[in-house]
């Protein structure tokens, strides 16, 4: 029997971090959580920052932990995180600032000010990507506008899960599918727009592009003395959801959208070449790349968020409650009364997000939600509504039918969401794996070792390696009835 490798995957996500091992045989793998830790935003003077250098120990002490279990046989570890955040170092190395969490309101009013300066018409014709307030570009333009000093005395600009990768290894570099996050990147040239940079008088920081499945460097000497061991450091797709439709298990030329679901549900297909067309524009689609080299043509819908964050307010009452708990009220309550629109940007960070959800209600003339499972059954119905709208907008603009929907990702756990989407879309829903992030990412460094030729065949492993639950959409009129009353009040976005 083939030698089994270890393989390290870190994955930083919006409420916490996780270092997931996959084990590999060469025929199945399996996966097993070596560490879990908290990944909050530091608050300081009224700005939320990524918390740097405690998420370094703690994915050091992720590596110490893998060593020790796995010994010989861990091989190599990968970084992944959500898009758009970055790091600023200085001609010798040293961070510059804290990095900002794109949480943070320092980009209010950003696209308005910087579309001043050169048109929205201009800015996808060169980019292709979608208009956020926190995608990387308009942080720039925001730490511009807010005179921030240390701008100016950066040399590089590093994505967050590059910074990382920087901290464990000294290499400087960009990972393809994070650079399609900033707005800055041209997806025909397949490099940095240095038309738009040169527009926006952007500083010329930008790193080197590199493929996922690249190994670009080995622990530094003080880091393998701490580890009792030399590591290869490979980029994964360090987009996090990039890392997630690697492991989607798709057929080769199934015609399916994929669904990362977590804090966000991003929503789209995978496309060889990236879709220029202006009625992404008009959606706010966006081109974002791929482990292989592919896009994903998607849209970014808020997911789970709404959960997380009514959680957070009835567990001050309630220290009990828990994911599970409220599901469960959930699926109880009575359906389709009513929804919110997910994208609303009302609901981007509200202090009471369960207010939010009624006032909404009571704003649009709907019935008005009053206990925490009628709350939450209104949340997600409205998620399922936009995911019905997305099907019907990617399959204008690919000129493809969507026969089915993948959800990966902890969505995957709430049976409530993936019956809710079967239903609202009338598409079979296939549900799995859970841990999809982690799988895409050891993918890549399967890839790097050379036990697997591409994502294909990373794919194929992933199918009869775990679970697909598949859920049939039942018919009810009241969705197609909810439907013509969310395209009446939908947010433009």
């Amino acid at each position: 029997m083939k030698n089994k490798r270890t393989f390290l995957a870190i994955d930083l996500g919006a409420s916490g971090g996780k270092a997931v091992a996959g084990i590999f045989d060469g025929n199945n793998l399996s996966i097993e959580e070596v560490n879990r830790f908290p990944n909050i935003p530091a608050e300081i003077n009224n700005h939320l920052h990524w918390d740097v250098l405690r998420i370094h120990n703690d994915i050091l002490d992720s590596i110490k932990k893998t060593v020790d279990k796995f010994g010989n046989s861990f091989t190599s570890v990968g970084i992944d995180t959500w898009g758009v955040d970055f790091g600023l170092l200085d001609s010798e190395g040293y961070l510059l600032g804290n990095p900002f969490h794109y949480r943070d309101s320092y980009t209010n009013g950003i696209i308005e000010k910087t579309t001043q300066q050169v048109s929205k018409e201009k800015i996808f014709e060169l980019t292709g990507a979608h208009f956020e307030p926190f995608n990387t570009v308009f942080q720039i333009m925001a730490m511009k506008e807010h005179r921030i000093s240390y701008l100016d005395s950066a040399k590089y600009l590093l994505m967050m899960p590059n910074l990382f990768t920087y901290f464990l290894t000294g290499e400087i570099t960009c990972e393809f599918t994070i650079a399609t996050t900033t707005q800055l990147f041209d997806p025909v040239k397949r490099t940095w727009s240095k038309e738009l940079i040169n527009i926006l008088q952007i500083p010329d920081i930008l790193p080197e592009i590199h493929q996922p499945g690249t190994t670009i460097g080995k622990t530094l000497k003080t880091i393998s003395n701490y580890i009792d061991k030399e590591l290869n450091v490979v980029l994964p797709a360090s987009h996090d959801t990039g890392s997630a439709v690697a492991a989607v298990p798709i057929f080769e030329n199934e015609n399916s959208m994929f669904i990362s679901s977590g804090t966000w549900c991003i929503s789209g297909v995978e496309v060889e070449e990236a879709v220029m067309d202006k009625k992404l524009l008009k959606y706010n689609f966006t081109n974002e790349g791929c482990l292989g080299g592919n896009y994903r043509l998607l849209k970014n819908v808020s997911g789970l968020w709404f959960v997380q964050k009514c959680l957070e307010v009835w567990k001050e009452e309630d220290p009990t409650l828990d994911y599970s708990k409220l599901t469960q009220m959930a699926t109880e309550a009575e359906p389709l009364k009513n929804f919110i629109d997910p994208n609303d940007l009302r609901f981007l960070n509200p202090p009471d997000m369960p207010n939010e959800i009624i006032a909404y209600c009571k704003e649009t003339n709907q019935p008005v939600p009053e206990t925490k499972g009628e709350i939450l059954r209104c949340a997600l119905q409205g998620i399922a509504l936009r995911m019905k709208w997305v099907v019907e907008k990617l399959e204008e603009l690919t000129n493809k039918k969507i026969e089915a929907i993948r959800i990966v990702g902890g969505g995957v756990r709430n049976e409530l969401f993936c019956k809710l989407i079967a239903d609202a879309t009338n598409r079979n829903v296939y549900a799995g794996p859970v841990e999809a992030t982690s799988l895409g990412n050891i993918l890549a460094q399967m890839i790097a070792a050379g036990e697997i030729k591409n994502v294909f065949e990373g794919r194929e492993i992933i199918r009869k390696s775990f679970e697909i639950r598949e859920y049939t959409p039942s018919v009810d009129e009241r969705w197609s009835i909810l439907y013509e009353k969310f395209l009446k009040v939908m947010a433009d976005i």
